[in-house]
């Protein structure tokens, strides 16, 4: 199941409310969270190799939950597969990702929804501005 088909599941209101009880400073810039959350229901998502995979962290007693990506053809061949920041990622590529199925056993889905989201707008609600900002950390 990709994050898009997690997406198109749910409502709106389920996500908000996620996203609040997680994030719980998420409430000041619930209107950017909305509209991404409803580009997402309708963009065209591109296929890709990698997978999403949402963990509980604790880094010397600092929990927290960290998104990222590992390849798929990685996952298959190696007992501790590399993996990838998603941050600058364009969001059609994270609507095709595959959604990890650990992360779906230990996350409820619209939790990974609220998950992803977050950390797709960590550096901002406009595609074009985080475009621009991948470019410059390129050069």
């Amino acid at each position: 199941m990709n994050l898009k088909d997690l997406i198109v599941k749910y409502k709106w209101g389920e996500v908000r409310t996620a996203l609040c009880n997680l994030y719980t400073d998420s409430n000041r810039n619930i209107e950017g969270y909305k509209l991404v959350f409803e580009k997402l229901k309708i963009i065209e998502h591109q296929e890709s190799e990698y997978e999403i995979v949402v963990q509980n962290m604790d880094d010397n007693g600092q929990k927290y939950v960290h998104v990222n990506a590992r390849s798929l053809s990685e996952k298959e061949s190696d007992s501790s597969p590399m993996t990838y920041s998603l941050m600058l990622t364009p969001w059609n590529e994270w609507a095709g990702m595959a959604v990890n199925s650990e992360s779906l056993e230990n996350f409820s889905e619209v939790d990974v929804i609220a998950h992803c989201i977050w950390e797709m707008t960590f550096s901002g609600f406009d595609e074009e501005e985080i475009r621009k900002m991948d470019e410059g950390l390129n050069r």
